[in-house]
């Protein structure tokens, strides 16, 4: 496996520096702690070019927040300039990592994402008469920092920037548990190793995916299995027969041990393929591409959420409507548009979106036509 060096020169460039804190400042323009790095971007950005070489950076506090779509999920949210910080690195180092995933790997990728991943599963599923389906307990969480470093440093041979990643990757965050035992731990083992990544950091999608390459690799190519994806913690095996599928699970739950992880005991299923797949919000079959009731309910208790933001004045229509399009894919994914216009039409907001999109077009052909006409 090739290793890089002299990685730093490269993260604290100038270019590299400005286009970090481009990415990082997308969909959180109007954010106060955004405006105020902005304001004074150079010397902003001097500041962290000179903490990096100096080796004088230090994270944060973060700040961490409840999700409960679709469970509940402990988010921890980095101070701005960190996330600048890490856009910076992950833009030098994550096309290294890159060039070593497996085609199947469709989670936080470029060209990638949920809905490819989809129809993917669904063509394995017509090809392959026996699918695995599992994902990993508490993924994020579990991930052991040991391990992790030295997966990085396997392809990361500039020093300085492996210090750089472990004071992010081992930086304390709130909700952090202890390591679980695992066979061959002693009494104190738990307390000397830390594990766990902040599922808000940038550099945990990157890490996420790299904790699981190895056994990417190692499913495809030492166990020859004929159909594999995985979207970050959910793994999806396709087998020709159904004892290929339960030698495999029994072999991959080894291979999870090894990693300091556990497979999820009540979302691991064996089945035929013809009984089709729940995966990513979607019932997939052969035929079909659904979403699941739990999507439709979870769709429904956000617009009522959002009318009552919008009412209040706390919400405005552009944020509404990027909110609205992400929703509008899930159900165009699923051949259901239909259904999202009945829903959508239940809520007042939703006209008065229209009305700004419309507003919105009439514009643009007006600026249009006045721009023909001058030539």
């Amino acid at each position: 496996m090739k290793r890089y060096f002299n990685l730093l020169p490269q993260i604290v460039s100038w270019p590299n520096l400005l286009q970090a804190a481009e990415r990082a400042r997308r969909g959180r323009r109007q954010r106060p702690d955004v405006l105020r790095f902005q304001f004074d971007l150079e010397s902003s950005l001097l500041q962290i070019r000179s903490q990096l070489l100096q080796a004088h950076w230090k994270p944060g506090p973060m700040n961490s927040f409840e999700v409960h779509d679709p469970k509940c999920r402990l988010i921890s949210a980095a101070p701005y300039a960190d996330r600048v910080v890490q856009q910076a690195i992950c833009g030098v180092i994550e096309p290294l990592f890159e060039r070593s995933f497996i085609f199947d790997s469709w989670a936080c990728r470029s060209g990638k994402g949920q809905h490819a991943a989809i129809q993917r599963a669904r063509r394995m599923l017509r090809k392959f008469p026996w699918v695995l389906k599992t994902d990993i307990r508490r993924y994020f969480p579990s991930i052991d920092h040991d391990l992790l470093m030295q997966r990085l440093a396997r392809t990361i041979g500039d020093r300085s920037v492996l210090e750089l990643l472990e004071i992010i990757i081992r930086h304390p965050w709130p909700g952090q548990q202890r390591c679980r035992t695992f066979p061959g731990d002693d009494l104190f083992t738990p307390l000397e190793r830390t594990c766990g990544l902040p599922i808000g950091n940038l550099t945990s999608q990157l890490c996420g995916n790299l904790y699981l390459d190895e056994t990417d690799h190692w499913l495809q190519q030492a166990l020859r299995v004929p159909g594999y994806l995985r979207y970050m913690d959910d793994l999806v095996i396709f087998g020709p027969s159904k004892q290929f599928v339960v030698d495999t699970l029994s072999r991959l739950r080894d291979r999870m041990q090894s990693l300091r992880l556990h497979l999820h005991p009540t979302k691991t299923q064996i089945q035929p393929s013809r009984c089709g797949l729940k995966f990513l919000g979607y019932h997939i079959s052969t035929q079909s591409i659904r979403p699941v009731p739990e999507t439709v309910t979870r769709f429904r208790r956000k617009l009522r959420l959002l009318q009552k933001l919008y009412d209040q004045q706390n919400i405005l229509l552009t944020d509404l409507q990027q909110i609205v399009a992400s929703y509008w894919g899930h159900f165009q994914q699923a051949g259901t548009p239909n259904r999202f216009r009945i829903i959508l039409n239940d809520f007042p907001f939703f006209r008065d979106l229209c009305r700004e999109i419309e507003a919105q077009r009439q514009f643009k052909l007006q600026n249009r036509e006045r721009s023909l006409r001058s030539r």
